[in-house]
């Protein structure tokens, strides 16, 4: 944001000041009707601007005058669930411009996840759209003091041509302690409670290492900056997430980025290989036949971005078609877990720059250092970064932490003001002979340990049987079992196989089993006996991030493992899953207590 001056770099004041001073550059491309095949428009910011002005006069309309300068906290909450489309943003920027703060609630949170919600912030009213006010209905008939409120259809919003500028005149140093948004936890340790993603969290992180990164050299630049930087990149992650945020609020405004929207109702949940392919058949088209504009908003803005799950990536790179969707890309960063070496190394190879993006809500992104594309599987960490550290585990294991920095504006430090350090559970093992490289070695969760005490990394094995072609998935377990068990979902290229012997696909499937085995202890092999095939119309459960939800899994398939270990022989034991004893999990892919 270095075209716009410090005191103002609160984002709705920074809009504004682009829309006066650069009215014609491109914030974001949206589409123009509800198919892929209406094609799409770009959005100036002196469009985006009219449209943010013309969300905070409604809001005022219907909640009542612009709230009291300096009086910006939980108490002006405004809660909002709709369709992922751009009105995320517009509500999001109206809210911070008339003192409010939106919080964006999950759509499928469950209703005393919502009532839970409502509490915390403290909000008297809820923003919906006409398809979404449903989710609203049970928690508001136990909250009968909350109003209900519809807005407006998104083309009400943006086509305001002679709407009414809403001044914003608070500066920098009055609002680098305020939220800009409210998002919520995951709620899968309890229930979810409201964060504050605070406007010092852009300033002193994502503005601070943009920056940083801009002006760095080749290989001191951080790589989520670098991908990022002066790209257009197709919009597809959840806008209630801090991920959806990022990519089209955060880095459009720090580091001009072009987010591209498509039709909501277009867009499959969770997203398919299937309509990332109709996106390079339909979506805007330019330079190599990429996602990119046919006019740029600067002469630099040529990359292309795609940010996807490895689940998604895997499936598209089976077949021709796929293939050359993803060349389409000059990047392709992936996220909510890693991509296995063979894919990774394949796409790297029809000259696609490969890169994970790490972090979390709690901690915001790590600042890995941009590599070689050829180094995609090794990350580097800058020194002295916001207080990450790698602290010894054990044997050649480590765990990202992170130490407390002086007005430390991370979710994590907020919420708890007494904590020094955080574990962020995810550990790194050094390259081999790259000193200062590190390789991802999964999360102190990801493993499983026997009743033998024997440890064993199991999304690791997880990720070696995937590659398989006639695997879809697969899940790993038996904590505190005798055995390792594994439960195996056949692709779709084997057809219907709800007549097909188990027995047929097992032995399908066995050589990627074999060849896993071969790196782990003897007592922790995979047998034939305890390969568990899916259910056809059963598969195994995902998450919105497009990633196994183990624990859901295992526990549709609880009956059906016990009966496999039943007929290999093992006696009963309690249900339990990866993750047990988490604490006393000290080894690597293997590991003896």
């Amino acid at each position: 944001m270095e075209d716009v001056p410090k005191q103002q770099h609160l984002m709705p004041a920074a809009i504004d000041y682009r829309a006066k001073h650069t009215p014609d550059r491109v914030y974001a491309v949206l589409p123009k009707g509800e198919r892929l095949e209406d094609g799409f428009a770009d959005l100036t910011y002196a469009a985006f601007a009219r449209a943010i002005d013309a969300t905070a006069w409604w809001l005022d309309e219907f909640l009542g005058a612009k709230a009291p300068e300096g009086k910006f906290d939980n108490l002006n909450a405004v809660p909002y669930i709709g369709p992922n489309d751009f009105r995320y943003v517009l509500f999001t920027m109206a809210a911070m411009k008339t003192g409010r703060v939106l919080m964006t609630p999950f759509p499928a949170n469950t209703v005393e996840g919502l009532i839970h919600l409502l509490e915390q912030s403290k909000a008297g009213i809820a923003l919906a759209t006409a398809c979404h006010k449903h989710v609203w209905s049970a928690p508001l008939e136990l909250k009968p003091e909350i109003r209900l409120l519809e807005i407006p259809d998104i083309t009400e919003l943006i086509k305001c041509a002679h709407v009414k500028h809403y001044a914003y005149d608070r500066t920098l140093a009055e609002g680098l302690d305020e939220p800009h948004l409210l998002i919520q936890t995951s709620g899968t340790t309890g229930k979810p409670k409201p964060i504050k993603l605070l406007s010092a969290l852009l300033e002193e992180h994502i503005q601070e290492d943009a920056l940083r990164s801009r002006h760095a050299s080749d290989n001191q630049k951080i790589a989520v900056h670098a991908l990022v930087e002066d790209s257009y990149s197709p919009s597809l992650l959840p806008m209630s997430w801090a991920a959806g945020v990022a990519f089209t609020l955060w880095f459009p405004l720090y580091n001009n980025q072009v987010p591209i929207f498509f039709p909501v109702e277009t867009v499959p949940t969770p997203l398919t290989p299937e309509f990332v392919k109709n996106i390079g058949k339909f979506g805007p088209k330019g330079k190599r036949n990429g996602i990119v504009r046919i006019v740029p908003m600067s002469a630099s803005t040529t990359a292309r971005l795609f940010i996807l799950t490895p689940d998604v990536i895997r499936h598209l790179m089976q077949d021709e078609e796929g293939k050359d969707c993803l060349k389409m890309y000059d990047w392709l960063g992936y996220v909510g877990a890693p991509l296995d070496h063979v894919t990774g190394d394949a796409i790297t190879a029809m000259g696609v720059r490969v890169q994970s993006i790490i972090g979390s809500t709690d901690t915001g992104l790590y600042n890995i250092l941009l590599n070689t594309p050829e180094d995609w599987k090794i990350h580097r960490f800058p020194k002295d970064d916001h207080g990450f550290y790698l602290d010894h585990y054990l044997d050649d294991l480590y765990e990202l932490c992170i130490k407390r920095v002086p007005k430390d504006p991370r979710n994590v430090f907020v919420v708890d003001p007494s904590m020094e350090i955080y574990s962020t559970r995810d550990l790194w093992r050094a390259a081999p002979g790259r000193e200062g490289y590190w390789m991802n070695a999964g999360r102190v969760d990801d493993f499983v340990k026997l009743a033998s005490m024997t440890k064993f990394n199991a999304v690791a094995i997880e990720r070696m049987i995937d590659g398989h072609p006639a695997v879809a998935r697969c899940v790993v377990a038996g904590d505190s079992r005798k055995a390792t068990v594994i439960l195996v979902e056949p692709s779709p290229e084997l057809g219907p196989y709800d007549n097909t012997p188990s027995s047929e696909i097992i032995e399908r499937v066995w050589p990627a089993i074999e060849a896993a085995n071969e790196h782990l202890f003897a007592e922790a092999r995979l047998t034939k006996a305890l390969v568990v095939i899916t259910n056809a119309g059963k598969p195994i459960i995902k998450t919105a991030k497009g990633t196994v939800s183990r624990r859901s899994t295992l526990e549709i398939y609880e009956k059906k493992i016990d009966e496999a270990y039943a007929a290999a022989g093992y006696e009963p034991v309690p249900f339990t899953i990866t993750g047990e004893a988490i604490e006393q999990v000290k080894g690597h892919t293997n590991g003896h207590a």
